[in-house]
């Protein structure tokens, strides 16, 4: 993916910032499939996506975001 990303020991999570309806995040991770969140979307081997709208939407998932951060990290 030709795109901005965050790297931990390998990918880790990707973003589109062309795409302007929303804010889309494509999680890369070994272990990703494994963590349940109602912002993770997606049935893809390894590969979850969560979208925001815009900031307010960011800052009101704020917390679920930070606990996959975590817990992937955590797993890895």
């Amino acid at each position: 993916m030709n795109a901005p990303g965050y790297y931990y020991k390998e990918d880790f999570v990707n973003f589109n910032p062309r795409v302007a309806e929303h804010i889309p995040l494509v999680f890369h991770h070994p272990q990703i499939e494994k963590i349940k969140s109602d912002i993770l979307e997606g049935d893809y081997k390894g590969r979850r996506m969560t979208y925001f709208s815009g900031i307010a939407d960011i800052k009101s998932k704020r917390k679920k975001l930070e606990r996959i951060i975590k817990e992937a990290h955590k797993i890895y």
